[in-house]
């Protein structure tokens, strides 16, 4: 199963504002407390931006998944119960069909 492609255009804006505020305090705290030069805190930035990249798109489409995506324990415990009983009879497992 695929998402529709504006799921990972949702996501897209959230990576972006996660990454805005998760890199602008630390470069501010740098450059205004710290008192270092823009550059090398760019250079700081920069760094943390290789070393978080896999970690920020996945939070980012796991936020926007949980947001969208509501829970159903219900559907869930069929599509479970469903499986358990295919994996018992030997029967390979089938996703409904949509007649």
């Amino acid at each position: 199963m695929e998402p529709e492609p504006g799921f990972y255009y949702g996501a897209m804006f959230i990576s972006y504002i996660f990454s805005a505020w998760y890199f602008l305090i630390p470069t501010l705290i740098l450059v205004f407390y710290f008192e270092w030069s823009v550059n090398s805190a760019m250079a700081f930035v920069i760094f943390m931006g290789l070393l978080s990249y896999c970690r920020v798109i996945r939070a980012s489409r796991s936020l926007w998944i949980h947001i969208n995506v509501k829970h159903d324990p219900v559907a869930e415990q069929a599509a479970i119960d469903q499986l358990q009983t295919a994996q018992q009879g030997n029967d390979e497992w089938t996703p409904k069909s949509s007649k």
